[in-house]
């Protein structure tokens, strides 16, 4: 019925829109932010592992979630051209 691209473009695009109305109605309860965060605010220094970095980043702004899902996209589809 659906095949793998398919599947994660809607995937993506969802994640896109439940991310987007989480941030807006969090907005409505909060003061706005400077965007985008600077890399000094998340004070993760002491966390020596990356994916121990990303999840705390992730919490403390989830738009970086999609930025994430985003950048690993375009890798993987870079990566897949330049081997065929």
């Amino acid at each position: 019925m659906f095949s793998g691209r398919r599947l994660l473009v809607l995937g993506l695009g969802l994640s896109l829109c439940l991310t987007t109305l989480a941030a807006t109605a969090a907005g409505l309860l909060r003061p706005a932010m400077d965007f985008p965060l600077p890399v000094d605010s998340y004070h993760d220094q002491q966390i020596p592992s990356l994916f121990g970095k990303l999840t705390g980043r992730i919490q403390r702004e989830p738009l970086n979630l999609v930025a994430t899902i985003i950048f690993f996209c375009d890798h993987s589809h870079v990566s897949d051209r330049s081997v065929s």
